[in-house]
């Protein structure tokens, strides 16, 4: 038996590679513009902070040691980020 692959079958996988090379581009250009797309300037913090997912919104919760806070809706959770950056910014620029 051989351990060549048939060479139509090889140029599909070849092409499914690249499809998904390519949907994984589009992907992440679609991510880069709805963080980093046309933006108001100024803008506020919540507005900022509309721009991202509920998952990414609990990512940055947890780096900031906010607890029981994970059942909150996402513009509520917006609002307690608000709340708690414009705090800490406050401490660190009165240090």
């Amino acid at each position: 038996m051989s351990d060549k692959m048939p060479k139509d079958v090889e140029n599909q996988m070849i092409a499914a590679l690249q499809g998904l090379k390519n949907l994984r581009r589009e992907q992440e250009d679609k991510q880069y513009k709805k963080h980093w797309g046309e933006t108001q300037i100024p803008f506020t913090l919540t507005e900022g902070l509309r721009r991202y997912t509920k998952t990414e919104l609990d990512t940055i919760r947890k780096s900031l040691e906010i607890s029981n806070a994970s059942n909150l809706k996402k513009l509520d959770l917006i609002e307690l980020l608000t709340e708690r950056l414009q705090t800490d910014f406050c401490h660190l620029s009165y240090k």
